[in-house]
């Protein structure tokens, strides 16, 4: 028997999630979203990503102001759904709407609860030099990811993989999980498991902050940042009073310790990047973007900026 979804999400990547749900033999009976909000410089209002989406494909999308407002409440009930589900949908859902779905709100959360609960759980199995994560999918109730497990599955890391590279995994492995745990759901076949909170560790939010580089620690400490914070807020520094964002990084992997001070460009490398010192080893930096410019390699950001050897990286540079 088919199961009528509701599915909550935000950010436009998940399109793709929502294309293999509805192409599945449950029924995708609404999208909820968040509110279309005002963008760019002129603040103009900007179409929520899977709002278009639903509008597009014939569905009913609901983008609620208030998730605990009875105009919402009404209109959810009135759908008359078996089962909602959730992925990255970034609000807490009140015990009223968790109470409509006869089966309950499952939640896809791309880590292997109860580690990393929390908002941010890939960059964090990044920037922790994690080898293994994985998807759990929940039954959610009014706390952060503390819900009864319904299935994992286990998703290694790859070295030097990016955080989108390792998200659009984490989604694929994730469907066919959910499409066989709706199933059994929908047949009472499957026992829910409770979480041991003593074994759970926390992904919490990120802030622009995190994004800072500490030319003090370990080169590969910095190229983990690079590759986790790729998204958002991206990994940062200062050069020549502007801000610098490096989008790719490597560990510079040479016979030659440098014992230059950590944020020094001790190397210029033909057709790769620049060479910074860290707090051990250093990195080569292979692509950047200056404040208020596109993204460019570095190579050709070499071109224009005129570093040598000797500059420095960081807020005194």
């Amino acid at each position: 028997m088919l199961m009528k979804i509701v599915f909550f999400g935000s950010p436009g990547y998940l399109t793709s999630f929502l294309e293999t749900l509805c192409a599945s033999e449950h029924e995708v009976i609404a999208v909820v979203t968040h509110p279309d909000e005002p963008k760019g410089r002129g603040l103009k209002i900007e179409r929520a990503p899977l709002a278009m989406w639903a509008e597009t494909h014939g569905i009913r999308c609901l983008q609620p102001q208030k998730l605990s407002g009875q105009d919402f409440l009404d209109a959810f009930r009135s759908l008359k759904p078996d089962a909602g589900v959730l992925v990255s949908f970034g609000k807490i859902l009140p015990r009223p709407v968790l109470e409509i779905p006869r089966f309950g709100i499952v939640n896809v959360h791309f880590s292997l609860l109860p580690k990393y609960r929390g908002p941010a759980p890939i960059q964090w199995a990044i920037l922790d030099k994690e080898s293994m994560t994985g998807v759990s999918l929940f039954l959610i109730n009014e706390h952060i990811d503390t819900g009864d497990i319904l299935a994992q599955r286990e998703v290694p890391i790859a070295p030097g993989e990016y955080f989108c590279e390792l998200r659009d995994r984490l989604m694929h492995a994730s469907i066919p999980l959910l499409m066989d745990t709706l199933t059994k759901l929908e047949k009472d076949e499957i026992k829910p498991v409770r979480q041991r909170s003593d074994e759970a560790t926390v992904a919490r939010l990120l802030i622009k902050e995190d994004g800072i580089i500490d030319w003090k620690v370990p080169a590969e400490d910095i190229c983990c940042k690079v590759r986790a914070l790729e998204e958002w807020p991206g990994a940062w520094t200062f050069f020549r009073g502007h801000r610098l964002r490096l989008w790719q990084a490597l560990p510079w992997n040479r016979a030659r310790v440098p014992t230059e001070a950590p944020g020094q460009i001790v190397e210029i490398v033909k057709d790769q990047g620049f060479v910074v010192a860290c707090g051990s080893g250093a990195l080569v930096v292979q692509e950047v973007q200056e404040e208020g410019r596109r993204r460019m390699s570095a190579p050709e950001y070499l071109q224009g900026a005129r570093i040598s050897t000797g500059s420095h990286l960081g807020r005194s540079s």
